[in-house]
């Protein structure tokens, strides 16, 4: 069982990982799983995705999430966590952090992930996903 949401070490089966699977839910309440780079940053766990991926519709409609180490190709190898996710707005300060962080943890792959998106023209959305609240 993982640590309650109060603790910092909610996401600590993620710690060492290179990728999680992070798990929305479409309406009929079914799971959609996604491998993921991920970085932790103060016990919160930020994502960076195109802003046309379905995922970020689930999330705006469904905030719940799960998240899992997993490898690579998604396959999840560990606990899978309840949580929380939000959008991050343009212009959060949470944003900053994120992209420290998210380029602290995968210096050689983040320039060929940026090129990416900037020849595609796709948008770079920040998701922050915290413990599932208390209670």
């Amino acid at each position: 069982m993982a640590d309650t949401p109060e603790t910092p070490d909610y996401f600590a089966p993620l710690r060492g990982e290179r990728h999680m699977s992070l798990a929305t839910f479409r309406r009929n309440g079914e799971a959609v799983p996604t491998p993921i780079w991920f970085a932790e940053v103060d016990g919160l766990l930020y994502v960076r995705t195109a802003s046309h991926f379905k995922k970020l519709e689930r999330i705006a409609h469904d905030a719940r999430v799960t998240v899992a180490p997993c490898s690579q190709s998604g396959e999840v190898t560990g606990e899978e966590l309840p949580a929380l996710a939000r959008i991050l707005a343009p212009g959060d300060p949470a944003i900053a952090e994120a992209e420290a962080a998210l380029g602290a943890r995968y210096p050689a792959e983040r320039p060929a992930m940026n090129q990416l998106m900037q020849d595609n023209g796709w948008k770079g959305v920040h998701v922050e996903i915290r413990p599932p609240n208390p209670g």
